[in-house]
């Protein structure tokens, strides 16, 4: 990995913190909104756009991944008048569609990213951690209902948009492709790390210091989960079950 790369990745992680930083914290750092932060994502897309066209070939697909970040803050901070599991269903809808496109303009094949099924009983064991994260990170944040009535039905909807639509589209997104392109330049270790600390970054939004460190290490174990086994089924699992566990299941049993 050349200097320039080197730099190019420190220059993204801390235009990318600066953003979210300000995004969750406007109003402390006496702004009247978070526009600021949304217009250093929008700009941060240009930046890594035009580097991946300009940069040696070998690292143009690498570039491109790095736009999934910014584009998921851009579209959250854009729909704060939908209600929460609304607002997750669009945004990830978009972020599975554009994540289809990808693969299918670059002509990978889906298993490289993690699409299959790999030893059904580890999988199933790292799915279930999600229970014990969601636990833990509920302890952390405190109540997070996104539901004002525990109704069977409702729960059940809620539940299974969470599992689909940000335990699997952010897997696919940050250890599915993200991970994968990265791995091939920085190297398995580097890459983890760096994609964990990207990841954490954008947790910085629930303002609590302690939540960002339990992030990380959950980032960590994802992405060590992923790269062993290749496969996204056991983090998805785990990710969306701790989201059902900290919005839904705690916040409806008390």
């Amino acid at each position: 990995m050349n200097r320039d790369i080197k730099i190019a990745f420190v220059s993204y992680l801390t235009l990318l913190v600066i953003a979210e930083i300000i995004i969750a914290y406007y109003a402390e750092l006496g702004l009247d909104s978070p526009h600021l932060g949304i217009a250093i994502h929008a700009v941060l897309i240009l930046i890594i756009l035009s580097y991946s066209f300009l940069s040696a070939k070998k690292y143009f697909v690498f570039m491109q991944v790095l736009v999934f970040p910014p584009l998921i803050r851009i579209l959250s901070t854009s729909l704060t008048d939908f209600q929460f599991i609304y607002a997750i269903i669009v945004t990830n809808s978009l972020l599975i569609i554009t994540a289809y496109l990808f693969i299918k303009s670059n002509d990978i094949h889906p298993r490289d990213f993690g699409f299959c099924m790999g030893n059904i009983k580890w999988q199933l064991c790292v799915g279930a951690t999600g229970i014990l994260f969601g636990y833990i990170e509920y302890l952390i944040l405190g109540d997070q209902a996104v539901i004002s009535e525990a109704v069977i039905p409702t729960l059940i909807a809620y539940a299974l948009a969470l599992m689909f639509f940000s335990g699997f589209s952010e897997e696919l997104v940050f250890r599915g492709i993200i991970l994968t392109n990265l791995k091939n330049v920085l190297g398995r270790n580097y890459a983890l790390v760096f994609v964990s600390l990207v990841f954490t970054a954008m947790h910085i939004i629930w303002k609590n210091p302690l939540d960002i460190l339990f992030v990380f290490f959950v980032a960590l174990f994802y992405g060590y989960v992923f790269l062993k086994t290749k496969s996204l089924l056991g983090i998805s699992m785990s990710h969306g079950l701790a989201n059902v566990v900290l919005f839904l299941v705690i916040p409806a049993a008390i």
